[in-house]
């Protein structure tokens, strides 16, 4: 077929008009499959689509000026297309013209077919830039570095684009999750990247980034959470909003089976939190009042007390179905999931109340992993307790398990700790990082893959470290330059370094 390319382009980002519209004629219906194949965004909630007729002030107008036309047979008899039913041929899009010739769309497209003839138009906040056909509407105006705003708008080195406007990012810290990795600025906009399967980058229902994109709306952040399949951020006036999974009403909204919400939403009735951090399945904040409130899955007593989880905290943590705080009289309470003995307790029941963790007093730092604990003494010293299945809580042994805290060894000078999946992490007064557990896909950062048991930690290949962050199966460091580094699993794109492949050692996140 031949294709004729009609399309310049509205450059401006606010003036850009981007719908789609699919027909049929009569009582049939397409089926579902077919609906998919011709548009890559799902039909939900989060990607609406446009059935709006098309007039012919919109076809004479800005339609026309973003049309890519195929011309097909010009024959509008109504055909049977070796089904039972009637088939427009000038108006059905797996049928435009003539059997069978449906209207494929390409990146960031809805296509119709109009008067036997296949159109396309660009998705809402996309126009085509370079006047090539074949990469569909290849510019998203609201973030494009080289196209900011409008076409041909680019962003000088050392900015990047967010809602049409170029910004210079100095990253302000980064959280770690699972599959994906998020970090805020000092100007208060967040940047995410890797996996986005249940929409927890923010940016849509898109694909997986293995560089970070930027969540559009949202500014004057102060600090970004990231759990499995969703994302809390914490604004200046003291508000919570989160994106992704909301199965189980982890973002604050009523839970509806299965859906997501790929752009920032209100948590509503949270006013004053200081402080946010999620679990699975769960979300919690740390209040004005010193007192941390919990929303979503109450799985295992997650979600603590109703009148709070904890209270009188100075800072707090969460793993996947627990939660730890430490208190003004730097004592640590846990409450929720104890099969491993997270909890510190000496025993393996879950627990609704919090209560404080055997042994420890003058603490000055609490970090959770998935399913284990961890805290900084006041000389320096650590201890863990719960699971130790990757020998994640550093003592020297094989125990799959411990129910109350244990030494870590040759951990001296710390000052901050964090746990992941099966690996911990603690960050030294010099500036340095130690980290230990499972290695297998070299999220210990030292360049080593076998797991490490030996008299002291091993060091991540990296210095001048000023705060990190330890996910499931990768970590990050953000250093004094504002430079962000990752290294692990990068299966998804987590370490944000522009490709999928897993590194044993520190590698510079590209965008930063």
């Amino acid at each position: 077929m031949q294709f004729h390319h009609i399309f310049r382009g509205r450059t401006s980002f606010f003036a850009a008009f981007c719908t789609g519209i699919l027909s049929a004629c009569g009582p049939s219906s397409t089926p579902k499959d077919a609906a998919q194949q011709l548009d890559d965004t799902p039909l939900t909630e989060d990607a609406p689509l446009d059935t709006t007729p098309i007039t012919d002030a919109m076809r004479d107008g800005v339609a026309g000026d973003i049309d890519h036309a195929i011309d097909s047979p010009s024959d509008s008899d109504c055909e049977r297309c070796g089904g039972k039913e009637c088939v427009d041929l000038a108006n059905n899009p797996y049928h435009c013209g003539s059997c069978n010739n449906a209207c494929t769309p390409s990146a960031n497209q809805r296509a119709f077919c109009e008067q036997g003839s296949c159109r396309f138009r660009c998705e809402e906040g996309f126009v085509d830039c370079n006047g090539n056909p074949g990469d569909g509407c290849e510019a998203e105006l609201a973030r494009d570095d080289a196209n900011c705003g409008m076409c041909g708008s680019s962003c000088r080195d050392g900015e990047h684009c967010v809602d049409g406007q170029c910004e210079r990012w100095v990253v302000a810290g980064i959280s770690t999750s699972g599959d994906h990795t998020c970090a805020w600025t000092e100007s208060g906009r967040v940047a995410c990247w890797g996996a986005n399967g249940s929409g927890q980058l923010g940016i849509g229902p898109h694909g997986n980034r293995t560089t970070p994109t930027p969540v559009l709306g949202l500014n004057e952040v102060i600090q970004v959470s990231a759990g499995l399949l969703h994302t809390c951020a914490l604004r200046r006036n003291g508000r919570v909003y989160c994106w992704g999974s909301n199965e189980l009403g982890q973002l604050g909204v009523s839970p509806i089976s299965g859906r997501t919400i790929s752009t920032p939403v209100q948590v509503p009735d949270i006013e004053d939190a200081i402080a946010v951090r999620v679990g699975r399945y769960h979300s919690c904040a740390l209040l004005q009042s010193r007192r941390v409130r919990c929303w979503g899955g109450d799985i295992y007593h997650s979600l603590g007390e109703a009148e709070g989880a904890a209270s009188e905290v100075i800072s707090f943590d969460v793993g996947s179905y627990h939660g730890c705080a430490l208190t003004q009289a730097r004592q640590v309470m846990c409450w929720g999931s104890n099969w491993n003995g997270q909890l510190g307790d000496g025993m393996t029941g879950a627990r609704r109340a919090s209560a404080p963790v055997l042994g420890l007093s003058n603490m000055i730092s609490v970090g959770l992993g998935d399913e284990h604990s961890c805290a900084i003494h006041s000389d320096g010293t650590g201890s863990c307790w719960g699971s130790n299945t990757g020998l994640q809580l550093g003592d020297g042994t094989n125990l799959l398990r411990r129910l109350s805290p244990v030494m870590v060894r040759g951990l001296r000078n710390a000052v901050e700790i964090d746990g992941g999946g099966r690996h911990t992490c603690a960050l030294l007064q010099n500036r340095t990082m130690r980290c230990w557990g499972d290695d297998s896909y070299g999220q210990l950062g030292d360049g080593e893959s076998p797991p490490s048991s030996g008299d002291e930690p091993p060091m991540v290949m990296l210095d001048n470290i000023i705060s990190f962050s330890v996910g499931g199966q990768h970590t990050c460091a953000l250093r004094a330059d504002r430079s962000v580094w990752c290294w692990g699993q990068n299966t998804w794109g987590q370490l944000g370094d522009g490709s999928t492949e897993n590194r044993n050692h520190p590698v510079r996140v590209s965008w930063f």
